[in-house]
């Protein structure tokens, strides 16, 4: 009887669990839809050629992040428009580090795009999702292990 009454409250506890990156509903507001999202999003079947990055800054995690031990996966949603710029720009899955999601926010807002194209070639609005990884662990060499050095690691323990 004790292990499956440990699973049903493990499971009870899952249901209920919010799930990483997302913020409580009562915190939450939705984004207005507004009508060019709306044709942003319904373009993306007619998508031939997807944009793509031309150039934009780099998001960096700044020292000061790293010594309070933010860190995380910020995904930025937005429209990229037939100019290849990116308006109506929001956070999709937050890091739970404001700065974090602002300094993605910023990079998103400041990348130029190739516009998407339809079959016939004809310039298409589309909404597209940026993911950043704003970690301590990363560097212009690379991502991973060989990146985290022993002073973040005595700041993440700390």
């Amino acid at each position: 009887w004790g292990i499956t009454m440990l699973r049903i409250l493990f499971a009870a506890a899952l249901l209920t669990a919010q799930p990483a990156g997302e913020m409580p509903t009562e915190e939450a507001t939705a984004p207005a839809v507004t009508a060019a999202w709306s044709e942003a999003t319904a373009n993306r079947s007619r998508i031939k050629v997807a944009p793509t990055v031309i150039d934009g800054p780099r998001a960096e995690l700044p020292e000061a992040e790293k010594a309070l031990g933010h860190h995380g996966r910020v995904v930025i949603e937005g429209i990229v428009g037939t100019d290849g710029t990116m308006t109506e720009a929001r956070i999709r899955q937050t890091s739970n580090a404001p700065a974090l999601d602002k300094i993605a926010l910023d990079a998103a807002i400041a990348t130029s795009f190739t516009p998407a194209k339809d079959a016939d070639g004809q310039l298409l609005p589309v909404v597209i999702a940026m993911p950043f990884d704003l970690v301590a662990y990363k560097s212009e060499q690379g991502m991973g292990i060989l990146q985290y050095t022993c002073e973040q690691f005595v700041r993440d323990m700390d």
